[in-house]
């Protein structure tokens, strides 16, 4: 290891992070790592063997992008002030009984989970979240290269990288119907806040909706019902 690396070592990288993670003069090294145990292996990558380099890094970077803040909303916007670990819980039955009541299901709906329990932040910290997921920014294509399944994943697993793959999020494909006649699909994300409330999260608009004003999203105006055909949790 190099210098700078066995001297976060010695130090503890937890305790560097706890230094330097709400240090605005940080801010662009904090961007390479989301947890502390990333913060060598993130160093090691970019080949600074003593801190003087980091530091040299650190300063011409900065310098070059001007506003730090701005910048990091940019490129990985921050969440707003949610503590995972303060977050209830919620057993998997809890969510598939929120889907059930709040949403219709198809008779061959299929849902599958990896957890068996799941972080449910409020509905408000739910709305925050999903107007700070980036998703929203790229440009649906029109066709199948970049539609309505591609946001979805995209932004579950924005969750995943910013280390909240576990909250009661998971990828949903919905049918939609007029006169009990399916007329197309749809695809979101499903979640489910810490009142056992499911909602359709739609990662084009980072908005969040309720089962009944859910119906005409993926451009189905006609439709006066949607169905739940699959999730993914």
């Amino acid at each position: 290891m190099s210098n700078l690396t066995d001297a976060i070592q010695a130090a503890g990288p937890a305790n560097v992070a706890a230094v330097i993670g709400n240090d605005p003069s940080w801010r662009v090294f904090n961007l390479l790592w989301s947890t502390p145990e990333e913060i060598i292996p993130a160093c090691d990558r970019m080949g600074w063997k003593t801190l003087e380099d980091l530091i040299a890094w650190l300063h011409a970077t900065t310098n070059a992008v001007g506003n730090a803040q701005a910048f990091e909303a940019l490129i990985d916007p921050p969440l707003p002030g949610i503590d995972y670990w303060q977050l209830p819980t919620l057993q998997w039955r809890d969510i598939d009984l929120a889907m059930a009541t709040d949403f219709t299901r198809r008779e061959d709906f299929f849902r599958d989970h990896s957890d068996a329990s799941y972080r449910a932040p409020t509905k408000s910290q739910w709305d925050q979240i999903a107007a700070a997921c980036p998703s929203m920014r790229r440009k649906h294509s029109g066709n199948d290269v970049h539609d309505c399944d591609d946001f979805a994943r995209h932004a579950w697993g924005w969750l995943a990288h910013k280390g909240l793959g576990n909250l009661a999020a998971g990828f949903c494909g919905t049918t939609a119907y007029r006169s009990g006649s399916m007329i197309g699909g749809h695809a979101v994300l499903l979640v489910v806040d810490s009142s056992k409330k499911a909602w359709a999260w739609e990662p084009q608009n980072g908005k969040l909706y309720a089962p009944k004003d859910a119906i005409k999203l993926g451009g189905h105006f006609l439709a006066d019902e949607i169905r739940l055909a699959r999730a993914y949790f």
